[in-house]
């Protein structure tokens, strides 16, 4: 017998067309449920993405490797990235605030990011930083927690997705903590609303 509620909520979660803000507990609950859930219960490829987001949370990747990642991206040695990546732990206010539960925080990259925009977002659980495009590639690495992006794809600590100018997207936080990360766009950013703060 086939659990159909269960499918129709975590596919409500997933979804990218989803104007609604699922609540941050719920979240975690279907993804636990998923991994405990029989096989048959669940169409595969819903059940592989939940049991992958259920994995990333429940192993998050090692600090020497979020480290080493940002120390890539912002083209600093170990010791800068450390210190940049303490500032992520400052409790907000931070700098700028575009949208309700959306805080930025400005980072001095190394000097072959010299030309970027680089910065720490931070996103409460729900909180959907506001729609926007790129005039270049940007790269996102979170650094805590999880956001959903506009084609339906989560993101976990440890990982990173870099975007082209493919048009406007707005990611938002998923699960029970809040999502961190330190982001590097080449070539600009404009947002959809004129009175947006970058």
């Amino acid at each position: 017998m086939r659990e159909d509620w269960l499918d129709d909520i975590s596919r409500l979660l997933l979804d990218p067309t989803s104007t609604e803000t699922p609540d941050p507990q719920a979240e975690s609950a279907v993804v636990a449920l998923a991994a405990a859930a029989p096989r048959h219960w669940l169409r595969p490829s819903l059940r592989d993405e939940l049991l992958a987001s259920a994995r990333r949370l429940d192993h998050p990747p090692a600090p020497e490797t979020i480290t080493r990642a940002a120390s890539t991206l912002l083209d600093l040695n170990e010791e800068a990235t450390l210190a940049v990546l303490s500032q992520a732990r400052l409790t907000p206010p931070w700098p700028m605030h575009p949208a309700p539960g959306v805080d930025i925080l400005p980072v001095r990259p190394g000097p072959a990011r010299r030309r970027a925009l680089c910065c720490l977002v931070r996103l409460v659980p729900g909180a959907v930083f506001p729609a926007h495009w790129h005039q270049g590639e940007e790269t996102t690495f979170v650094l805590d927690g999880g956001f959903r992006d506009d084609d339906g794809a989560l993101y976990w600590a440890g990982d990173d997705v870099t975007r082209t100018d493919a048009g406007p997207h707005q990611p938002r936080a998923v699960g029970v903590d809040p999502c961190v990360c330190l982001v590097v766009a080449r070539g600009g950013v404009s947002f959809t609303t004129p009175d947006a703060p970058l």
